[in-house]
């Protein structure tokens, strides 16, 4: 999408248009993936296809899938799983938008823009997981909490051994999705 060729739009047409299946299923829930969808769409039109809202709206459009599927795949469409999925998706915005900010070509974005984002969020995933599952699945926000305090001091990265450093906080960054995916179904899902 981000080249803006009649080919890639017809591509992403045809990835796309399953989805339309679920709009019975999802109802209003469905603007959890509509929503990065959008800005991603709207960056595109603007030319701005690999801007930093563009990579975070993608990002984040990713991980908004994994409800869908969910359904598709026969799931029951519970608040438990709708909570779930909000952490999922606004962990894995704060986490784009965390990288955004650490990188040294991208202007007016910083690294603690990931933490307002995340602090903004928190009081009411924190609420969610708390009336749908109880004080336990509380400890799932722990990890990114730390980490956007943390972003709050960071700066950018220097421009020597960019690749390098960009590399580890990608790795860093998988391994920290994994083990909250791993919370996230043992928690919710497991524990009971």
């Amino acid at each position: 999408m981000s080249r803006r060729g009649l080919r890639d739009y017809l591509l992403f047409l045809i990835n796309t248009a399953p989805y339309l299946v679920l709009i019975p299923y999802l109802g209003i829930w469905l603007l959890i993936p509509l929503t990065p969808l959008m800005l991603f769409i709207i960056e595109v039109i603007r030319g701005r296809g690999r801007s930093a809202v563009a990579n975070v709206s993608g990002t984040t459009l990713i991980a908004s899938t994994y409800l869908a599927w969910y359904v598709l795949m026969g799931g029951d469409l519970e608040i438990k799983v709708i909570v779930a999925s909000l952490v999922w998706v606004i962990y894995h915005a704060f986490s784009a938008l965390y990288v955004e900010g650490k990188l040294p070509f991208r202007q007016g974005v910083k690294p603690y823009h990931s933490s307002i984002l995340w602090f903004i969020s928190l009081p009411g995933l924190a609420y969610g997981l708390y009336i749908t599952s109880g004080v336990l699945p509380l400890v799932i926000l722990l990890e990114p909490s730390v980490r956007a305090l943390i972003a709050v001091r960071e700066s950018k990265l220097p421009m020597n051994d960019l690749r390098r450093k960009i590399r580890r906080i990608g790795i860093s960054l998988l391994i920290e999705s994994l083990v909250l995916a791993s919370l996230i179904l043992v928690i919710l899902f497991v524990l009971r």
